[in-house]
């Protein structure tokens, strides 16, 4: 709900916070601790405000009280740069995982996989 408790979710482990309305402090705070943080938004203009501050993905809440899938439809044009950041995130996330799994597993000159003994 504030830094405060942004700072003890990081602390504990947390790598994504999670807010129900705008709080551009909490969005700066995720973004300098790199965590991904889901800020809040309703209106159009809240919704571009915590896109512009950094906002890995925006909440729309609450949808159902305006209209539901007929107002997302309305902020379509916001909503499709948002999914395009969306992949790119997965995907770098992704390549991050993969560069530093080990692989565990080596090729015998025959051909023949094996485990590697650690």
């Amino acid at each position: 709900m504030d830094r405060e408790v942004a700072r003890k979710c990081v602390d504990a482990g947390a790598s994504f916070l999670i807010r129900p309305g705008l709080d551009l402090a909490i969005i700066e705070f995720a973004t300098k601790n790199e965590s991904a943080v889901l800020g809040g938004a309703l209106t159009p203009t809240e919704v571009v405000t915590a896109w512009r501050a950094g906002s890995d993905f925006v909440k729309v809440f609450p949808c159902a009280q305006v209209g539901g899938d007929s107002y997302i439809k309305a902020l379509k044009a916001r909503i499709r740069e948002l999914a395009q950041r969306l992949v790119r995130f997965v995907k770098d996330a992704r390549a991050r995982m993969n560069a530093h799994k080990p692989s565990g597993v080596a090729k015998k000159s025959d051909g023949l996989e094996r485990c590697e003994e650690k």
